[in-house]
């Protein structure tokens, strides 16, 4: 197994699809990214709330 494959989804380098300037954002949130880069992260979601509830039933977060 090659090392690319042996980590998890969330310890792999993030790859965008358009190019950003991250110096030229104030704060880093989608709303602030080109529309077209997506995906859209998850808690920026219109179903956050659901979302969290699900993970954390799930055990992919917890509380800190």
């Amino acid at each position: 197994m090659d090392g690319a494959a042996a980590l998890r989804f969330w310890e792999q380098p993030v790859k965008p699809s358009h190019p950003v300037d991250l110096a030229a954002l104030d704060v880093y949130r989608a709303s602030r990214f080109p529309e077209e880069a997506g995906p859209l992260p998850w808690l920026d979601g219109a179903d956050w709330e659901r979302q969290i509830e699900q993970r954390l039933n799930a055990g992919e977060i917890g509380v800190a």
